[in-house]
């Protein structure tokens, strides 16, 4: 399938920028009981990386009227093809219907909009589940390989990014408790 090579040089690294938040946010939140110092600072660096990772997830999975990254701009003449063949994989690869997805996604959207980048007053929704939004940007990962093959993608696979990620920062996390 033909693809538009400046929207995924755009593209891909939000979706990666999307995983070191999350995952960043994943370990702090896990451990940061456990700081006995500057706890208001770990508060506001896990939330710093919980909002930044909303933003990002919705630049490319939020709404596609407005974001040029958006992932079905990746082949403007194909969109409702590339739509179709990405939420019908999307939804088996999370187990879930169409009906659920929907529902998801505009949780996620509903977050950023209301409550991440304008703070809207009467906004009480609970925080969406982001571990959903994480098998999302996996899922990409696998997709958008699919859509440029067999153009070379030399990037690593970006599940194993995440990995690499999550034990630098687990390291970096052991270090702040031993206080070093």
């Amino acid at each position: 399938m033909d693809y538009d090579e400046k929207v995924l040089s755009r593209q891909y690294p939000v979706v990666k920028d999307f995983v070191y938040h999350y995952i960043a946010y994943r370990e702090l939140n896990n451990a940061y009981k456990e700081f006995t110092k500057s706890t208001d600072f770990w508060i506001f660096t896990m939330n710093a990386h919980l909002l930044q990772a909303a933003i990002c997830w919705c630049m490319v999975f939020g709404s596609d009227r407005s974001n040029p990254i958006h992932w079905k701009n990746l082949n403007i003449n194909e969109k409702d093809n590339l739509s179709n063949w990405f939420r019908s994989e999307l939804t088996e690869y999370l187990n879930i219907d169409e009906e659920e997805w929907e529902s998801y996604w505009k949780s996620m959207v509903t977050f950023r909009n209301r409550f991440v980048a304008h703070r809207e007053l009467t906004f009480q929704d609970p925080v969406p589940y982001f571990e959903t939004a994480y098998k999302v940007a996996l899922f990409y990962d696998q997709w958008v390989r699919k859509i440029v093959y067999p153009d070379l993608f030399d990037l690593i696979d970006l599940e194993e990014v995440a990995n690499k990620f999550r034990v630098q920062t687990s390291e970096l996390v052991e270090r702040v408790r031993a206080g070093i």
